[in-house]
């Protein structure tokens, strides 16, 4: 017989200052040369000690602190491994910032005015001049891409590749970077070329599908070159995942599959919506209104209530976690145990 294999199971990090320990963070906290994401951390570390009763939730502490919550459960799975490594002076999150020197600029003009340089080396020289942060702030890297004509990959890659390693290795061939994408590509016949033409010339075809159809004459590769999506996108007015989404379902389905009506994937709101019963409604109202009732089985219930109210429009999982107090992941397990095994289940200490 095979052998059973048991879940392993999640333990919860859980923040348990010593007294020593909690007088250092607080006159750390209280310190005025105290860096301000140290002071963070410190702020989040004395809200989660709680050794009397029940600790605030993640939203909570960043909603005091004034940070996200993720950068909050991050703070706490550092101090796990240990104070010190809490209290590094490096932030959480490494950012690359491109800083151009005037030695920099010159070498970038002069790839820039030279004919002998390619055009997509051209292309990360712009964006690089677009991305410098030292005259001031620059600009994001989505405009940036739709500016040059590179993907927004690109862009990060060109700046990363510049913060760590230098302009020469911007300025030379990047092999196995970002390997092309050799699946979906347009292709269009004399046949689908006139379907096209003639889907375009008709006065009763939806604005939606005519869109469509200009994605794919543009990234028509049988006759030359394609424009890159980026452009595409931006002289439609429709945004890349659009174009993307044209060119993934023509190459799985043909051209058949891009005019047809397109099925809407189920929505957050969708998942996240419950059915009560009166019974339900009954037993959350009295859990409510007891003062003996626990917070988690509080908070299951203000959950489990505007999850299942009748407005026309559900609530999504980023509107149920913040109205409840509650994490997102909280909010998902919840309404999953409620609809395989009944309120009962959902409002127990252990799902």
């Amino acid at each position: 017989m095979p052998k059973r294999t048991t879940k392993k199971k999640i333990t919860k990090h859980r923040v348990k200052l010593g007294a020593e320990e909690r007088l250092d963070i607080e006159r750390m906290f209280a310190a005025a040369d105290t860096a301000e994401h140290i002071r963070k951390r410190c702020h989040v570390l004395l809200l989660a000690d709680c050794p009397s009763g029940e600790p605030p939730t993640n939203i909570e502490i960043a909603a005091r602190v004034g940070i996200k919550p993720n950068m909050v459960s991050h703070a706490i799975q550092h101090h796990c491994k240990g104070l010190p490594v809490l209290l590094d002076r490096s932030p959480l999150k490494k950012k690359y910032h491109a800083r151009l020197s005037e030695q920099d600029r010159l070498a970038i003009e002069e790839a820039l005015a030279s004919p002998d340089t390619p055009e997509y080396m051209k292309k990360r020289c712009r964006a690089l001049l677009l991305a410098d942060c030292s005259a001031g702030k620059p600009m994001i890297q989505t405009e940036i891409a739709a500016r040059v004509g590179l993907p927004r990959l690109r862009v990060q890659q060109a700046v990363m590749m510049f913060c760590t390693e230098g302009l020469a290795r911007v300025l030379r061939p990047w092999k196995g970077a970002i390997p092309p994408n050799k699946k979906h590509r347009v292709e269009l016949d004399a046949q689908e070329r006139e379907a096209i033409q003639w889907t375009l010339g008709t006065d009763a075809t939806p604005p939606h599908i005519k869109d469509r159809c200009r994605v794919l004459l543009l990234l028509d590769g049988s006759t030359g070159k394609p424009m890159p999506q980026v452009e595409i996108a931006a002289g439609l007015g429709t945004s890349d995942t659009f174009v993307r989404q044209v060119v993934v379902k023509y190459c799985s389905g043909g051209l058949d599959n891009v005019l047809r009506k397109w099925k809407k994937m189920e929505t957050w709101g969708e998942i996240y919506r419950v059915k009560l019963s009166r019974n339900d409604r009954r037993i959350i109202k009295e859990k409510l209104a007891s003062p003996d009732t626990p917070r988690y089985t509080r908070l299951r219930c203000h959950l489990l209530l505007l999850a299942g109210s009748s407005a026309r429009r559900p609530k999504k999982k980023r509107e149920l976690a913040p109205h409840c107090g509650i994490s997102f992941a909280h909010v998902k397990k919840t309404i999953e145990t409620f609809r395989a095994e009944g309120l009962a289940a959902a409002l127990r200490r252990k799902q």
